[in-house]
Formats: structure tokens, C-alpha cells, sequence
């Protein structure tokens, strides 16, 4: 008769650790759920173009496409750090790994991409290609957003390097093709 009883408290037992086991599953899909696909255009720098400056060149390459998982209040942010990462020879990016950026918040389809100034150093170069690879990306990657405005520290800027006025919002120029150039938004 023990025997039994032991044997059926073991059973109650493997019985609630199966429902806490599958409980804890549902919970982990839940997290799981809230990820959504983003198909991303990541624009990066033609290497040759900042090793020789010639003008003749592109200054970037053709976008290269990439798919992340990312929840929809971290995909603009986490699209923009994509670009930290160089994926093929040939290309380049301005977005060096000392440069942080604090948040990427959206407001009435202007992207506002907010850096913090320490270690935010560069050439004029720099700074307009690093502008470029930015602008590019959250306007091709993301419909609904048709500006990009830079701030530092949570602040309006003049600059981010010293060189290059980035006090209005970014947009693209009306002209065709993939590389169209990135203008101040009238």
C-alpha cells in the first residue's frame, strides 16, 4: 500500500512539472511572438572611394540586403547597427564601434537617430559618408519614415563631427536609382 502511495505521489509530481514545463514554453513563445521580419537595404561606403577620393567613383556600394528578427520598437536602432559590421571586401562603413548611439525614435515620419558625443570624432569625409550610410538605410528599409534628424546627447546639433550642418532633418533627392543623394528636407 506504501508502495502505491509513493508511486502516485511521484506520478503527481512528474504530472505538475509537465504542466510548469509546458507553461514555461507558452511564456518563452509569447517573447518569441513578438518579433517581427525586417527585410533591411544596409548601405555601406566603397573602400576605394575613402583610400583614393576619387570623384569618379561611387562613394557606396549597392545596398546589401540582410533580414533581422528584432522587436518593432528596437528595429530602426538595431537596422543602423547592422552597419557596424562591414559584410564583403570592397566595402566600408563610418559607423565605427566607439560611436554610440543612445536611441532611434520616431516622431510624425521624421527618424530621429540620437548620438552621444563622447568619442563622435572625424573628418568632414567621415561625417557626410557616415550621414549618408544612415540616411540611406532607415529611407530604404523602413515606408514609414521620410526624414532622418541627428541629435547629441538627446539635443538639437549643429554638427556631429564639426563639418557638416545637420540641424534640419535628411531626406532623399527626387532623382532615379538605387544611390539617390541625401539632401537637407525643405
Amino acid at each position: 500500500m506504501r508502495s502505491k502511495k509513493v508511486l502516485m505521489l511521484c506520478l503527481c509530481v512528474i504530472l505538475m512539472l509537465g504542466v510548469c514545463l509546458i507553461a514555461g514554453c507558452k511564456g518563452a513563445n509569447t517573447n518569441a511572438e513578438e518579433l517581427n521580419s525586417y527585410d533591411l537595404k544596409l548601405y555601406y561606403v566603397n573602400d576605394e572611394y575613402v583610400a583614393t577620393g576619387n570623384e569618379e567613383l561611387d562613394q557606396m556600394m549597392n545596398p546589401y540586403e540582410v533580414t533581422i528578427q528584432s522587436k518593432p520598437e528596437e528595429a530602426y536602432l538595431q537596422a543602423v547597427l547592422e552597419l557596424k559590421e562591414v559584410p564583403l571586401d570592397g566595402y566600408d562603413t563610418m559607423l565605427r564601434e566607439e560611436f554610440v548611439i543612445h536611441s532611434i525614435k520616431t516622431d510624425e515620419g521624421i527618424a530621429v537617430v540620437d548620438f552621444s558625443s563622447k568619442d563622435l570624432s572625424g573628418g568632414s569625409m567621415e561625417e557626410g559618408l557616415l550621414v549618408n550610410q544612415i540616411v540611406l538605410t532607415l529611407l530604404n528599409s523602413f515606408d514609414d519614415i521620410q526624414k532622418v534628424q541627428f541629435t547629441l546627447d538627446g539635443e538639437e546639433a549643429e554638427s556631429l563631427m564639426g563639418h557638416l550642418d545637420v540641424s534640419k532633418p535628411f531626406t532623399l533627392s527626387n532623382t532615379e536609382g538605387e544611390n539617390k543623394a541625401v539632401v537637407i528636407a525643405e
